[in-house]
């Protein structure tokens, strides 16, 4: 199975199919956004809000002797003093009218590290013109424990704005930043209800999906358990944060995400490289391992080139658990992705090269390419080919290198199931 890249750029996920709204409330005029914070022993949940000037905040203390204290005489940099008295089984709530950051916490209980945040926004938005999402859970008890997934997508792009996940207690809230104005969404949740760290349709995962639409500010769902399950075809996300790209800014990058073991190809994407960005994938399996193959088109010529005419890579993902995030580093360790299959990996060719840097000729010595067919290609930073030989039954080969003019080369010595590529500094 070979892995052929000829395809047109992928913008979003496939959209999610429309399902009946479970329970929408939304409150979103100045002054009646309330973010519900849950106190119970040693921890406000959540911690950390962002919300918009005129919003409340309520906190309900569910278990234990807690307070909070966010008074200017404890926190001098608060904008304003906010905070209740000791005591069990109370609500306490506050409408924050200025802008800034906040911070407070229990005054028994600051060593045990029972602190909080909240930033509020100028009113109408977040400072970049985004709001927020608060979705607060009641009456969870059959899944106290479990972890919950969440995500929110766009329904008219199935674009994703953000998942989380969190152990559920009986009533608790999440927050989700970055929806936009006049825009709809779904929000898919699941409890995973047998614990097997992966989702399964519901009955045996309890799964929900509620609808947020036309939004016009920041917004909040209530919702309480039920019963109504939905099946959301949760996805697991295969993330890939791309480092230090800077030698393909402007040019196309295309992904591959191929099962290891069936050579089935999962997905594929295609998108504009700058100096550090990131990629989604969904599908991604438990228990599967995958190659993600990728390359980046040197030349511009739309089409795939073997290394390092088109510069390629491949990592490999190991017995996925759930979500995944790898990280990428760009580098010159090529692979020759298309000629790569699962079941038939090009092993690395361990060989010498001297001497480097050169002025006049090189020369290749190894072992195994004495008994092998071994061509030996050299390319100049841009990708073009300079020099090209294929010889047999030598273990050492000499290059002449004087044409070239002073720089830095790749040089790529392959046999039929071996390659390397080398750095050559021609001076």
């Amino acid at each position: 199975m070979k892995t052929s890249f000829t395809f047109k750029i992928r913008v979003a996920p496939q959209l999610l199919f429309l399902s009946v709204m479970v329970l929408f409330v939304s409150a979103t005029a100045f002054g009646q956004v309330k973010h519900v914070v849950i106190v119970t022993d040693y921890k406000y949940t959540p911690a950390e809000l962002r919300i918009s000037a005129g919003d409340t905040v309520e906190w309900k203390n569910t278990q234990g002797y807690h307070n909070v204290n966010g008074t200017q005489l404890a926190f001098p940099a608060n904008p304003e003093s906010f905070g209740n008295s000791l005591g069990f089984g109370w609500t306490f709530k506050h409408v924050f009218k200025t802008a800034g950051k906040y911070e407070y916490h229990c005054n028994p209980h600051i060593s045990f590290g029972m602190k909080g945040k909240i930033e509020v926004m100028e009113s109408g938005g977040n400072n970049d013109g985004k709001f927020n999402l608060a979705i607060n859970f009641t009456g969870m008890t059959p899944h106290v424990g479990q972890m919950l997934w969440l995500a929110v997508v766009e329904k008219n792009t199935g674009k994703e704005v953000e998942r989380k996940k969190q152990i559920v207690t009986n009533a608790f809230s999440m927050q989700i930043s970055g929806i936009e104005k006049d825009h709809s969404y779904f929000v898919n949740f699941y409890a995973d209800h047998n614990k097997n760290g992966k989702y399964d349709v519901p009955p045996v995962d309890h799964a929900w999906r509620l609808e947020l639409n036309n939004i016009s500010g920041n917004s909040v769902l209530d919702f309480a358990h039920n019963t109504s399950f939905t099946n959301i075809e949760w996805k697991n996300k295969l993330t890939v944060q791309f480092k230090s790209m800077n030698p393909h800014v402007g040019q196309t990058l295309k992904l591959a995400v191929i099962d290891k073991t069936t050579g089935k190809e999962l997905s594929r994407l295609a998108a504009i490289i700058s100096a550090d960005f990131m990629t989604d994938i969904y599908g991604i399996e438990k228990d599967k391992s995958y190659f993600i193959d990728f390359f980046a088109d040197h030349n511009k010529n739309g089409s795939y080139d073997k290394p390092p005419t088109d510069h390629a890579w491949r990592l490999e993902l190991l017995n996925v658990k759930s979500d995944t995030i790898l990280m990428f580093m760009h580098n010159t360790n090529f692979t020759d992705i298309f000629n790569t299959t699962s079941s038939r990996t090009i092993q690395d060719l361990t060989l010498k090269m001297y001497p480097n840097p050169a002025t006049d000729r090189i020369f290749i010595e190894n072992d195994y390419i004495t008994a092998a067919e071994t061509m030996v290609s050299i390319y100049d930073i841009t990708g073009k080919l300079k020099y090209k030989v294929a010889t047999q039954n030598n273990n050492k080969i000499e290059i002449d290198i004087h044409d070239l003019i002073n720089g830095v080369y790749y040089v790529d010595v392959r046999t039929n199931d071996r390659q390397k590529i080398l750095k050559l500094i021609k001076y």
